[in-house]
């Protein structure tokens, strides 16, 4: 009997002891399973983040190239549209240049003013005005046409002096101090000096006149 209550007595000792250690090894086992949990759901959720990320990454990626595309493709359609109409413009000028109508002989006859076709006898002509009364290209042109006065009454004036004072060839505007104050005349007699140096005759330099001046004159005037 002695045995069997000390047995007793020390199974009732020992039983707290036992359910102490029971509740804690199940309170361990539980802060196990919670910690693999979080770590599980930390780990998740870094995988969600990092996947995320990939997904917005490769979005942009697409987007910038997607706006590459778009940009690459108003540019072109720029220059396409800058070209066309450069085309456009050079087809409308060239057409208009084709409908332009053309000075037909007759029209540039028209346009030369007076003068001989054939040389006038010197007893018929007025005197030009003496070269010593100038300077310079004044001089020089009034000299000229001290010398070949018949030369130029076979060439046109083109200030149109003939409309404005009567005068009937590049030679009236030497009778008087008109070729002073014109360039053209001036110009006219020393071309006329310059190629008949050359062995031109009077035809020939009147027609070099004629071609230099129609190509800038559309109607008379001073």
């Amino acid at each position: 009997m002695a045995a069997s209550d000390r047995e007793r007595k020390n199974e009732n000792k020992r039983r707290p002891l036992i359910q102490f250690l029971a509740v804690g090894f199940l309170l361990f086992k539980a802060c196990l399973r919670g910690r693999n949990r979080n770590k599980s759901g930390l780990v998740t959720s870094r995988t969600l983040s990092n996947r995320a990320r990939n997904i917005l990454s490769n979005q942009a990626k697409n987007i910038m190239r997607s706006e590459k595309k778009i940009i690459a493709a108003i540019t072109l359609i720029v220059c396409l549209i800058m070209a066309l109409s450069a085309c456009d413009r050079a087809e409308n000028h060239n057409a208009a240049q084709q409908q332009q109508p053309q000075a037909s002989p007759a029209a540039v006859r028209s346009l030369v003013p007076a003068h001989f076709t054939e040389p006038q006898p010197l007893d018929r002509l007025k005197p030009t005005l003496s070269p010593d009364q100038f300077t310079g290209k004044v001089r020089k042109a009034y000299q000229v046409a001290k010398v070949i006065p018949q030369t130029l009454t076979q060439l046109p004036c083109f200030c149109y002096c003939d409309n404005t004072f009567g005068h009937k060839s590049l030679h009236s505007c030497y009778e008087d101090e008109h070729s002073a104050g014109c360039a053209t005349c001036m110009d006219s007699a020393l071309l006329a000096s310059e190629l008949k140096q050359q062995g031109l005759g009077d035809a020939e330099i009147r027609d070099r006149l004629i071609a230099k001046y129609t190509k800038y004159s559309s109607s008379p005037g001073h």
